[in-house]
């Protein structure tokens, strides 16, 4: 049986991540782990931002909602688990700053949640878990929520 030591917790704040967080704690409080969450947020990219100067700064508002949203999770956390910490990484695809999260933190296990797209959904959107599955040096456990009916 795996013992864990620290679990890493990826989180977009929807419904799937927070089902992925509440297992994540489950484990972390299971094997007494230190437990980190991460978000990473993207701007929008567009291949004319060069040409045009923004006279509009998009990064700050969209990193400090970001900020706001993890704090809120992270203080959820830590009413189960108090030495839970988190991080909040810009830059780069989403499942290369999970990883990268992964091994600054020293992470162990990855926890994320998967949104279950088939089909055509999942070839135009992709899918981070399934990169971060694909990439990962350390056991990742995807999680997604029941489907009804």
């Amino acid at each position: 049986m795996a013992s864990f030591r620290h679990v890493l917790a990826a989180t977009d704040f929807s419904e799937c991540s927070s089902i992925a967080l509440d297992a994540a704690i489950e484990l972390a409080r299971r094997y007494d782990a230190a437990l980190t969450l991460v978000h990473v947020f993207t701007l929008p990219v567009y291949p004319y931002m060069d040409l045009v100067p923004m006279a509009i700064d998009i990064e700050t508002p969209a990193r400090d909602a970001a900020r706001e949203e993890l704090d809120k999770a992270l203080a959820t956390t830590r009413k189960q688990l108090p030495s839970a910490d988190a991080v909040l990484r810009q830059a780069g695809a989403v499942w290369e700053q999970i990883l990268a999260t992964a091994r600054e933190v020293g992470a162990d296990l990855i926890v994320l949640g998967t949104h279950g797209r088939t089909g055509i959904s999942h070839a135009l959107i992709g899918s981070v878990a399934e990169r971060v599955v694909r990439h990962s040096q350390i056991p990742v456990l995807t999680v997604c929520r029941p489907r009804s009916g």
